[in-house]
Protein backbone atom coordinates (compact mmCIF):
# COMPACT_ATOMS: atom_id res chain seq x y z
CA UNK A 1 0.00 0.00 0.00
CA UNK A 2 1.60 3.23 -1.14
CA UNK A 3 2.01 6.77 -0.13
CA UNK A 4 2.21 9.86 -2.28
CA UNK A 5 4.84 10.60 -4.90
CA UNK A 6 6.03 13.55 -6.91
CA UNK A 7 5.32 14.81 -10.33
CA UNK A 8 8.27 16.89 -10.76
CA UNK A 9 8.83 18.88 -12.68
CA UNK A 10 6.38 17.70 -13.51
CA UNK A 11 9.68 17.93 -18.40
CA UNK A 12 14.05 18.59 -32.46
CA UNK A 13 14.36 22.19 -32.97
CA UNK A 14 12.00 24.74 -34.48
CA UNK A 15 12.39 28.09 -36.11
CA UNK A 16 9.80 30.86 -36.11
CA UNK A 17 9.36 34.13 -37.98
CA UNK A 18 7.45 37.37 -37.56
CA UNK A 19 3.99 37.17 -39.06
CA UNK A 20 5.00 38.97 -42.24
CA UNK A 21 8.09 36.89 -42.93
CA UNK A 22 8.24 33.30 -44.18
CA UNK A 23 11.54 31.53 -43.68
CA UNK A 24 13.31 28.23 -44.06
CA UNK A 25 15.24 26.42 -41.35
CA UNK A 26 16.06 23.11 -39.74
CA UNK A 27 14.04 20.89 -37.46
CA UNK A 28 13.87 17.56 -35.76
CA UNK A 29 10.76 15.53 -36.42
CA UNK A 30 8.78 17.82 -38.71
CA UNK A 31 8.57 20.87 -36.49
CA UNK A 32 8.44 24.29 -38.05
CA UNK A 33 11.61 26.32 -37.78
CA UNK A 34 10.62 29.42 -37.53
CA UNK A 35 14.75 38.49 -12.36
CA UNK A 36 12.49 41.21 -12.21
CA UNK A 37 11.28 43.24 -15.16
CA UNK A 38 11.43 46.38 -13.05
CA UNK A 39 15.19 46.03 -12.76
CA UNK A 40 15.81 46.95 -16.40
CA UNK A 41 17.16 50.48 -16.45
CA UNK A 42 19.30 50.59 -19.57
CA UNK A 43 19.68 48.82 -22.89
CA UNK A 44 22.49 46.26 -22.96
CA UNK A 45 23.27 44.01 -25.91
CA UNK A 46 25.46 41.17 -24.67
CA UNK A 47 27.88 39.56 -27.12
CA UNK A 48 26.92 36.17 -28.51
CA UNK A 49 23.61 34.35 -28.27
CA UNK A 50 21.14 34.07 -25.39
CA UNK A 51 22.90 32.38 -22.47
CA UNK A 52 20.90 31.57 -19.36
CA UNK A 53 22.27 31.90 -15.80
CA UNK A 54 23.14 28.75 -13.84
CA UNK A 55 20.13 28.97 -11.51
CA UNK A 56 17.73 29.44 -14.42
CA UNK A 57 19.41 26.64 -16.37
CA UNK A 58 19.05 24.23 -13.44
CA UNK A 59 15.29 24.82 -13.28
CA UNK A 60 14.79 24.85 -17.05
CA UNK A 61 16.46 21.46 -17.38
CA UNK A 62 13.84 19.94 -15.05
CA UNK A 63 10.96 21.11 -17.23
CA UNK A 64 9.37 18.57 -19.56
CA UNK A 65 6.56 19.35 -21.98
CA UNK A 66 5.74 16.96 -24.81
CA UNK A 67 5.79 18.62 -28.23
CA UNK A 68 2.41 18.98 -29.97
CA UNK A 69 2.86 18.88 -33.75
CA UNK A 70 0.69 21.13 -35.94
CA UNK A 71 -1.84 19.36 -38.20
CA UNK A 72 -1.32 18.42 -41.86
CA UNK A 73 -1.64 21.26 -44.36
CA UNK A 74 -5.04 21.07 -46.05
CA UNK A 75 -5.32 24.66 -47.21
CA UNK A 76 -5.84 28.10 -45.77
CA UNK A 77 -9.39 27.32 -44.66
CA UNK A 78 -7.99 25.19 -41.83
CA UNK A 79 -5.92 28.01 -40.29
CA UNK A 80 -7.03 29.76 -37.16
CA UNK A 81 -7.98 33.40 -37.60
CA UNK A 82 -7.46 34.20 -33.91
CA UNK A 83 -5.01 33.29 -31.20
CA UNK A 84 -6.06 30.27 -29.18
CA UNK A 85 -7.50 31.34 -25.79
CA UNK A 86 -4.48 30.21 -23.74
CA UNK A 87 -1.98 31.78 -26.12
CA UNK A 88 -3.88 35.07 -25.99
CA UNK A 89 -3.97 35.07 -22.17
CA UNK A 90 -0.23 34.36 -22.02
CA UNK A 91 0.61 37.03 -24.60
CA UNK A 92 -1.49 39.65 -22.79
CA UNK A 93 0.09 38.64 -19.47
CA UNK A 94 3.66 38.99 -20.76
CA UNK A 95 2.93 42.34 -22.37
CA UNK A 96 1.31 43.66 -19.18
CA UNK A 97 3.87 42.28 -16.71
CA UNK A 98 7.13 42.97 -18.57
CA UNK A 99 7.40 46.68 -19.48
CA UNK A 100 10.13 45.97 -22.07
CA UNK A 101 7.64 44.15 -24.33
CA UNK A 102 6.46 46.57 -27.01
CA UNK A 103 3.82 44.38 -28.71
CA UNK A 104 3.11 40.83 -29.84
CA UNK A 105 1.87 39.14 -32.98
CA UNK A 106 2.16 35.69 -34.53
CA UNK A 107 -0.88 34.72 -36.58
CA UNK A 108 0.19 33.59 -40.04
CA UNK A 109 -1.50 31.09 -42.29
CA UNK A 110 1.16 29.12 -44.15
CA UNK A 111 2.79 25.74 -44.45
CA UNK A 112 5.57 24.52 -42.22
CA UNK A 113 8.77 25.63 -43.93
CA UNK A 114 10.52 22.44 -42.83
CA UNK A 115 7.65 20.23 -44.02
CA UNK A 116 5.28 21.67 -46.65
CA UNK A 117 2.78 18.89 -45.92
CA UNK A 118 2.26 20.33 -42.46
CA UNK A 119 0.72 23.57 -41.22
CA UNK A 120 2.98 26.06 -39.46
CA UNK A 121 2.40 26.38 -35.70
CA UNK A 122 1.68 30.05 -36.47
CA UNK A 123 -1.36 28.90 -38.42
CA UNK A 124 -2.79 27.10 -35.41
CA UNK A 125 -2.92 30.18 -33.18
CA UNK A 126 -0.57 28.54 -30.64
CA UNK A 127 2.57 30.59 -31.44
CA UNK A 128 3.23 34.13 -30.24
CA UNK A 129 6.05 36.50 -31.19
CA UNK A 130 6.90 38.84 -28.31
CA UNK A 131 8.69 41.93 -29.58
CA UNK A 132 11.56 43.57 -27.67
CA UNK A 133 13.13 46.80 -29.06
CA UNK A 134 16.73 46.21 -30.09
CA UNK A 135 19.80 47.89 -28.60
CA UNK A 136 22.23 49.17 -31.20
CA UNK A 137 21.08 46.71 -33.82
CA UNK A 138 21.37 43.69 -31.52
CA UNK A 139 19.16 41.91 -29.01
CA UNK A 140 18.54 43.92 -25.84
CA UNK A 141 19.38 41.21 -23.32
CA UNK A 142 18.54 43.24 -20.24
CA UNK A 143 15.00 43.55 -21.60
CA UNK A 144 14.47 40.24 -23.37
CA UNK A 145 16.38 37.74 -21.22
CA UNK A 146 14.09 38.10 -18.15
CA UNK A 147 11.06 37.36 -20.34
CA UNK A 148 12.64 34.33 -22.02
CA UNK A 149 14.03 33.06 -18.71
CA UNK A 150 10.62 33.33 -17.07
CA UNK A 151 8.99 31.41 -19.91
CA UNK A 152 11.39 28.45 -19.73
CA UNK A 153 11.38 28.18 -15.92
CA UNK A 154 7.57 28.01 -15.94
CA UNK A 155 7.21 25.84 -19.04
CA UNK A 156 5.57 22.85 -17.35
CA UNK A 157 3.11 24.88 -15.33
CA UNK A 158 2.05 26.99 -18.31
CA UNK A 159 2.49 24.46 -21.13
CA UNK A 160 5.27 26.11 -23.16
CA UNK A 161 6.86 23.69 -25.60
CA UNK A 162 9.43 25.90 -27.35
CA UNK A 163 11.12 29.31 -27.01
CA UNK A 164 13.49 31.01 -29.48
CA UNK A 165 15.38 34.17 -28.56
CA UNK A 166 18.66 35.83 -29.60
CA UNK A 167 20.12 33.02 -31.72
CA UNK A 168 19.16 30.27 -29.26
CA UNK A 169 16.32 27.76 -29.17
CA UNK A 170 14.99 26.01 -26.04
CA UNK A 171 12.75 22.97 -26.43
CA UNK A 172 11.01 21.41 -23.42
CA UNK A 173 10.65 17.91 -24.89
CA UNK A 174 14.39 17.27 -25.22
CA UNK A 175 15.84 14.76 -22.78
CA UNK A 176 19.36 16.21 -22.77
CA UNK A 177 20.47 19.83 -22.98
CA UNK A 178 17.35 21.81 -23.89
CA UNK A 179 19.06 25.08 -24.94
CA UNK A 180 20.89 24.99 -28.26
CA UNK A 181 22.31 27.42 -30.76
CA UNK A 182 19.87 28.56 -33.42
CA UNK A 183 21.33 29.33 -36.83
CA UNK A 184 18.25 29.98 -38.91
CA UNK A 185 17.96 32.96 -41.28
CA UNK A 186 15.96 35.02 -38.75
CA UNK A 187 18.18 35.47 -35.66
CA UNK A 188 15.27 36.42 -33.35
CA UNK A 189 17.05 39.45 -31.94
CA UNK A 190 13.95 41.66 -31.97
CA UNK A 191 11.38 39.15 -30.74
CA UNK A 192 10.92 36.03 -28.62
CA UNK A 193 9.05 33.19 -30.26
CA UNK A 194 7.01 31.06 -27.84
CA UNK A 195 4.77 28.09 -28.58
CA UNK A 196 2.16 26.58 -26.25
CA UNK A 197 0.77 23.06 -26.27
CA UNK A 198 -2.75 22.13 -27.31
CA UNK A 199 -3.64 21.71 -23.64
CA UNK A 200 -2.30 25.17 -22.76
CA UNK A 201 -4.00 26.68 -25.80
CA UNK A 202 -7.34 25.62 -24.31
CA UNK A 203 -6.32 26.92 -20.84
CA UNK A 204 -6.21 23.43 -19.34
CA UNK A 205 -2.77 23.53 -17.69
CA UNK A 206 -2.05 24.26 -14.02
CA UNK A 207 -1.08 27.92 -14.57
CA UNK A 208 -4.55 28.82 -15.79
CA UNK A 209 -6.25 27.03 -12.90
CA UNK A 210 -4.15 28.14 -9.92
CA UNK A 211 -4.35 31.89 -10.44
CA UNK A 212 -1.22 32.23 -12.58
CA UNK A 213 -2.59 34.94 -14.90
CA UNK A 214 -3.38 37.13 -11.88
CA UNK A 215 0.00 36.67 -10.18
CA UNK A 216 3.17 38.64 -10.84
CA UNK A 217 6.04 36.79 -12.53
CA UNK A 218 8.64 35.56 -10.09
CA UNK A 219 11.59 37.93 -9.78
CA UNK A 220 13.93 35.12 -8.72
CA UNK A 221 13.38 31.55 -9.89
CA UNK A 222 12.72 29.05 -7.12
CA UNK A 223 15.55 26.56 -6.64
CA UNK A 224 15.31 23.26 -8.49
CA UNK A 225 14.00 20.22 -6.66
CA UNK A 226 16.74 17.79 -5.60
CA UNK A 227 14.96 15.12 -3.57
CA UNK A 228 11.66 13.28 -3.54
CA UNK A 229 10.41 12.14 -0.16
CA UNK A 230 8.58 8.78 -0.18
CA UNK A 231 7.18 6.58 2.58
CA UNK A 232 7.27 2.78 2.40
CA UNK A 233 7.34 -0.47 4.33
CA UNK A 234 10.90 -1.34 3.33
CA UNK A 235 11.37 -4.35 5.64
CA UNK A 236 7.87 -5.86 5.66
CA UNK A 237 7.07 -5.15 9.32
CA UNK A 238 3.76 -3.44 8.50
CA UNK A 239 4.95 0.09 9.31
CA UNK A 240 5.71 2.82 6.76
CA UNK A 241 8.97 4.70 7.28
CA UNK A 242 10.91 7.39 5.37
CA UNK A 243 12.72 7.09 2.10
CA UNK A 244 14.24 9.61 -0.29
CA UNK A 245 15.28 9.66 -3.94
CA UNK A 246 18.00 12.03 -5.17
CA UNK A 247 17.09 13.27 -8.63
CA UNK A 248 20.57 14.09 -10.06
CA UNK A 249 22.28 10.86 -8.94
CA UNK A 250 19.35 8.38 -8.76
CA UNK A 251 20.31 7.54 -5.19
CA UNK A 252 17.79 5.93 -2.82
CA UNK A 253 18.19 6.17 0.97
CA UNK A 254 15.77 4.30 3.24
CA UNK A 255 15.11 4.15 6.97
CA UNK A 256 13.22 1.43 8.84
CA UNK A 257 12.44 3.70 11.80
CA UNK A 258 10.12 6.62 12.48
CA UNK A 259 12.55 8.13 14.96
CA UNK A 260 15.41 9.60 12.97
CA UNK A 261 18.79 7.96 13.16
CA UNK A 262 20.87 6.43 10.41
CA UNK A 263 20.25 4.95 6.97
CA UNK A 264 19.22 1.29 6.64
CA UNK A 265 19.59 1.06 2.85
CA UNK A 266 21.61 3.24 0.47
CA UNK A 267 21.84 2.38 -3.22
CA UNK A 268 21.68 3.75 -6.75
CA UNK A 269 18.96 2.53 -9.10
CA UNK A 270 17.32 4.07 -12.13
CA UNK A 271 18.18 6.95 -14.37
CA UNK A 272 16.85 9.43 -16.88
CA UNK A 273 15.99 13.10 -16.51
CA UNK A 274 12.23 12.60 -16.92
CA UNK A 275 11.78 9.68 -14.51
CA UNK A 276 9.68 10.18 -11.38
CA UNK A 277 10.17 7.78 -8.45
CA UNK A 278 7.33 5.68 -7.05
CA UNK A 279 7.33 2.89 -4.47
CA UNK A 280 5.03 -0.06 -3.93
CA UNK A 281 4.70 -3.74 -3.13
CA UNK A 282 4.91 -4.98 -6.71
CA UNK A 283 4.95 -8.73 -5.98
CA UNK A 284 2.83 -9.09 -2.82
CA UNK A 285 5.70 -10.00 -0.48
CA UNK A 286 4.77 -7.25 2.00
CA UNK A 287 7.73 -5.02 1.19
CA UNK A 288 7.72 -1.73 -0.71
CA UNK A 289 10.47 -1.38 -3.32
CA UNK A 290 11.45 1.23 -5.94
CA UNK A 291 9.86 2.08 -9.23
CA UNK A 292 10.12 4.83 -11.82
CA UNK A 293 7.59 6.46 -14.13
CA UNK A 294 8.88 8.18 -17.25
CA UNK A 295 6.90 11.34 -17.98
CA UNK A 296 7.95 11.36 -21.63
CA UNK A 297 7.41 7.73 -22.62
CA UNK A 298 4.88 6.74 -19.90
CA UNK A 299 7.00 3.66 -19.15
CA UNK A 300 6.90 2.16 -15.64
CA UNK A 301 10.07 0.40 -14.45
CA UNK A 302 9.81 -1.69 -11.27
CA UNK A 303 12.26 -3.48 -8.97
CA UNK A 304 11.44 -6.05 -6.29
CA UNK A 305 14.58 -5.31 -4.28
CA UNK A 306 15.78 -2.39 -2.17
CA UNK A 307 19.24 -2.61 -3.67
CA UNK A 308 21.19 -1.82 -6.84
CA UNK A 309 19.24 -4.42 -8.77
CA UNK A 310 18.02 -4.92 -12.31
CA UNK A 311 14.49 -4.49 -13.63
CA UNK A 312 11.74 -6.93 -12.63
CA UNK A 313 8.92 -5.37 -14.66
CA UNK A 314 8.77 -2.72 -17.36
CA UNK A 315 5.75 -1.63 -19.36
CA UNK A 316 4.11 1.41 -20.97
CA UNK A 317 0.86 2.61 -19.43
CA UNK A 318 -0.69 6.06 -19.22
CA UNK A 319 -0.32 9.28 -21.12
CA UNK A 320 -0.31 13.05 -20.83
CA UNK A 321 1.40 15.10 -18.15
CA UNK A 322 -0.11 13.55 -15.01
CA UNK A 323 1.09 12.71 -11.52
CA UNK A 324 1.96 9.03 -11.02
CA UNK A 325 0.29 7.39 -8.03
CA UNK A 326 0.50 3.81 -6.77
CA UNK A 327 -1.92 1.70 -4.75
CA UNK A 328 -3.55 -1.64 -4.06
CA UNK A 329 -6.80 -0.63 -5.75
CA UNK A 330 -8.57 -4.01 -5.50
CA UNK A 331 -7.25 -5.45 -2.24
CA UNK A 332 -5.21 -8.30 -3.75
CA UNK A 333 -2.06 -7.33 -1.85
CA UNK A 334 -0.19 -6.01 -4.91
CA UNK A 335 0.39 -2.34 -5.70
CA UNK A 336 -0.25 -1.22 -9.27
CA UNK A 337 -0.12 2.06 -11.24
CA UNK A 338 -2.41 5.04 -11.27
CA UNK A 339 -2.39 8.59 -12.60
CA UNK A 340 -3.93 11.82 -11.32
CA UNK A 341 -4.77 14.69 -13.67
CA UNK A 342 -4.52 17.98 -11.73
CA UNK A 343 -6.54 19.91 -14.28
CA UNK A 344 -9.54 17.60 -14.69
CA UNK A 345 -9.11 15.96 -11.24
CA UNK A 346 -9.42 12.58 -12.93
CA UNK A 347 -8.04 9.43 -11.27
CA UNK A 348 -7.08 6.59 -13.66
CA UNK A 349 -6.23 3.21 -12.12
CA UNK A 350 -4.90 -0.14 -13.32
CA UNK A 351 -4.97 -3.44 -11.38
CA UNK A 352 -2.10 -4.97 -13.37
CA UNK A 353 1.63 -4.22 -13.56
CA UNK A 354 1.65 -4.57 -17.33
CA UNK A 355 0.63 -2.76 -20.52
CA UNK A 356 -3.02 -3.03 -19.56
CA UNK A 357 -6.21 -1.09 -20.00
CA UNK A 358 -7.99 1.04 -17.41
CA UNK A 359 -9.75 -0.68 -14.52
CA UNK A 360 -11.19 2.45 -12.94
CA UNK A 361 -11.45 6.07 -14.01
CA UNK A 362 -13.35 8.77 -12.20
CA UNK A 363 -13.33 12.46 -11.34
CA UNK A 364 -12.96 13.33 -7.68
CA UNK A 365 -11.65 16.46 -5.98
CA UNK A 366 -10.85 19.94 -7.18
CA UNK A 367 -8.64 22.95 -6.76
CA UNK A 368 -4.86 22.81 -6.74
CA UNK A 369 -4.68 20.17 -3.99
CA UNK A 370 -1.91 17.58 -3.78
CA UNK A 371 -3.08 13.99 -4.43
CA UNK A 372 -2.39 11.32 -1.79
CA UNK A 373 -3.37 7.66 -1.62
CA UNK A 374 -4.03 5.36 1.36
CA UNK A 375 -6.10 2.65 2.98
CA UNK A 376 -8.05 5.02 5.22
CA UNK A 377 -10.47 2.48 6.74
CA UNK A 378 -8.37 -0.69 6.91
CA UNK A 379 -10.33 -2.63 4.26
CA UNK A 380 -7.17 -3.52 2.34
CA UNK A 381 -7.87 -1.16 -0.58
CA UNK A 382 -6.14 2.12 -1.32
CA UNK A 383 -8.37 5.05 -2.24
CA UNK A 384 -7.92 8.77 -3.04
CA UNK A 385 -7.18 11.71 -0.84
CA UNK A 386 -6.24 15.36 -1.31
CA UNK A 387 -4.25 17.83 0.78
CA UNK A 388 -4.69 21.60 0.46
CA UNK A 389 -1.38 23.26 1.33
CA UNK A 390 -3.00 26.66 1.85
CA UNK A 391 -5.73 25.63 4.29
CA UNK A 392 -4.03 22.44 5.59
CA UNK A 393 -7.24 20.56 4.86
CA UNK A 394 -7.25 16.81 4.16
CA UNK A 395 -10.13 15.27 2.17
CA UNK A 396 -10.34 11.47 2.06
CA UNK A 397 -12.54 9.02 0.16
CA UNK A 398 -13.04 5.31 0.87
CA UNK A 399 -14.09 4.52 -2.71
CA UNK A 400 -12.36 4.41 -6.08
CA UNK A 401 -15.36 6.04 -7.70
CA UNK A 402 -16.96 9.50 -8.08
CA UNK A 403 -17.92 9.55 -4.42
CA UNK A 404 -18.29 12.16 -1.73
CA UNK A 405 -15.84 12.87 1.09
CA UNK A 406 -15.68 10.34 3.94
CA UNK A 407 -13.28 12.30 6.13
CA UNK A 408 -12.39 15.98 6.04
CA UNK A 409 -10.27 17.73 8.65
CA UNK A 410 -7.55 20.32 9.17
CA UNK A 411 -4.17 19.14 10.38
CA UNK A 412 -0.75 20.62 9.84
CA UNK A 413 0.64 24.02 9.01
CA UNK A 414 3.35 25.92 7.22
CA UNK A 415 4.57 24.95 3.77
CA UNK A 416 5.04 21.27 4.58
CA UNK A 417 4.59 18.43 2.06
CA UNK A 418 1.92 15.74 2.60
CA UNK A 419 2.95 12.14 3.31
CA UNK A 420 0.79 9.09 4.04
CA UNK A 421 1.40 5.73 5.70
CA UNK A 422 0.53 3.18 8.36
CA UNK A 423 2.75 4.59 11.13
CA UNK A 424 1.79 2.13 13.90
CA UNK A 425 1.00 -1.13 12.09
CA UNK A 426 -2.76 -1.09 12.78
CA UNK A 427 -3.64 -1.64 9.11
CA UNK A 428 -4.89 1.90 8.47
CA UNK A 429 -3.04 4.67 6.66
CA UNK A 430 -3.02 8.09 8.30
CA UNK A 431 -1.58 11.43 7.36
CA UNK A 432 1.70 13.15 7.99
CA UNK A 433 3.77 16.14 6.91
CA UNK A 434 7.38 16.66 5.92
CA UNK A 435 9.07 20.08 6.18
CA UNK A 436 11.91 20.17 3.68
CA UNK A 437 13.77 23.13 5.20
CA UNK A 438 14.28 21.33 8.52
CA UNK A 439 13.84 17.70 7.28
CA UNK A 440 11.29 17.18 10.07
CA UNK A 441 8.60 14.50 9.78
CA UNK A 442 5.35 14.94 11.69
CA UNK A 443 3.04 11.92 11.89
CA UNK A 444 -0.40 11.31 13.35
CA UNK A 445 -2.14 7.97 13.93
CA UNK A 446 -5.58 9.53 13.40
CA UNK A 447 -7.32 10.89 10.31
CA UNK A 448 -8.75 13.76 12.30
CA UNK A 449 -7.77 17.14 13.75
CA UNK A 450 -5.48 15.53 16.32
CA UNK A 451 -2.07 16.03 17.81
CA UNK A 452 1.28 14.67 16.64
CA UNK A 453 1.99 11.00 17.32
CA UNK A 454 5.63 11.10 16.22
CA UNK A 455 8.05 13.82 15.20
CA UNK A 456 11.67 13.43 14.14
CA UNK A 457 14.30 14.82 11.78
CA UNK A 458 15.88 12.64 9.10
CA UNK A 459 17.49 13.20 5.71
CA UNK A 460 20.14 15.37 4.04
CA UNK A 461 19.95 19.10 3.38
CA UNK A 462 18.25 19.79 0.08
CA UNK A 463 15.16 20.98 -1.76
CA UNK A 464 12.30 18.48 -1.53
CA UNK A 465 9.04 17.66 -3.22
CA UNK A 466 6.38 14.92 -3.46
CA UNK A 467 4.28 13.64 -6.35
CA UNK A 468 1.59 16.07 -7.42
CA UNK A 469 3.02 19.12 -5.59
CA UNK A 470 2.50 21.28 -8.67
Amino acid sequence: MPNDRFLAPFRGLLICAPAAVALAGCATASTDLDSDPGSVDQEVALPGRWQIPADVHAIAQTQFVAYDEPPPWTGRAACSTVFQPGAKVLADYVQARFPAVSFYQGLECRTNTANPAQMSVHGTGRAIDIFIPMAGGAADNTAGDPVANWLITHAERIGIQLVIWDQSVWQASLSGEKLRAYSGPIPHIDHIHAEVTIEAASKQTAWFHDGGPSQPPYGTPEPPKEWYVLMGDWDGDGVKTPGMFHIPTHRWILSNHNSGGGVDADFHWGGGSTDVPVVGDWNGDGKDTPGLYNLATHVWTLSNFNAAHGVDAQFAWGGGLQAPIVGDWNGDGIDTPGLYNPVTHTWTLSNVNAAHGVDAQFAWGGGNDVPVVGDWNGDGKDTPGLYNRDTHTWSLSNFNAPHGVDDKFQWGGGDALPIVGDWNGDGKDTVGLFTGATRVFGLTNFNAASGVSAQFAWGPVGVYTVSGAF
